[in-house]
């Protein structure tokens, strides 16, 4: 068998681009802000972790929960009986109960806002010439006159503020343009407050001051993605488990 500096080019590009669709936008949003040998350090973790845990059935759902509609059509909104059997049906057993969980705060606390939500075509940053960053933000929320595009962060552990910041302006390139010039962005953060177990749903606004240069964001973002290339062409070592239901991954 060759060894992994023997692998054809192909392969190990196969490696690199496998690991990058699989990094969450959450986890590019941390790797931004850290610098130098925390950043490698947070992504090698990353690389290194293998982990079972996940919410991507509540991120599915996420359409449903919010009651997303086509453009000029009215359907009766989901309730959370059909939210429930939709996560039944997708969740693993061993992530079940941490999605439910999840889902059903995300579902009670956007539906207390009484948002209109609309489908739309999901969007990618353009990184440089090769790599894109998946949003996967398929609908948009109204309110009165606004129009925003809402990130459901789902995770118990947030976001500093510098992170939500990154990650808002990662959506604000990919999607307030043509036709949502107009439109705002906001995470709806149903994860829990420094030292609590306890999840606190709270709306957090990235105001368009605060918005980042375009392209400072993405050659910030192109070396964690060059990291990252760096980082797949390595033998891997003997992975560790990742933390139950919050770590990488998802």
């Amino acid at each position: 068998m060759p060894n992994d500096d023997e692998k054809p080019r192909w392969k190990k590009g196969n490696k690199a681009r496998n690991l990058l669709s699989r990094f969450p936008i959450i986890d590019l949003a941390h790797a931004v802000v850290l610098n130098g040998s925390k950043r490698r350090a947070f992504l090698s973790r990353f690389v290194d972790t293998i982990t079972t845990q996940s919410y991507t059935p509540t991120r599915s759902a996420a359409p449903m929960i919010y009651a997303s509609q086509k453009p000029m059509f009215e359907m009766p909104q989901p309730t959370w009986d059909e939210v429930e059997r939709y996560i039944r049906k997708s969740a693993r057993p061993e992530i079940l109960d941490m999605n439910l969980e999840a889902s059903r705060a995300l579902f009670d606390f956007v539906r207390s806002q009484e948002y209109l939500a609309t489908d739309c075509d999901p969007q990618a940053l353009r990184v440089r010439l090769k790599n894109i960053v998946p949003i996967n933000l398929s609908f948009y929320v109204t309110q009165g006159d606004r129009l925003i595009f809402q990130f459901p962060l789902i995770r118990k552990t947030s976001l500093t503020d510098d992170a939500i910041r990154v990650l808002g302006s990662i959506i604000h390139h990919a999607y307030v343009q043509g036709d949502y010039s107009f439109g705002e962005i906001e995470v709806a953060d149903i994860s829990c407050m420094p030292k609590s177990d306890h999840r606190a749903p709270r709306i957090r606004s990235i105001p368009s001051s605060e918005i980042l240069d375009r392209e400072a964001l993405t050659d910030q973002i192109g070396e964690v993605y060059e990291i990252l290339e760096t980082l797949a062409a390595r033998p891997p070592p003997q992975a560790p488990k990742g933390p139950g239901g919050d770590g990488f991954g998802f």
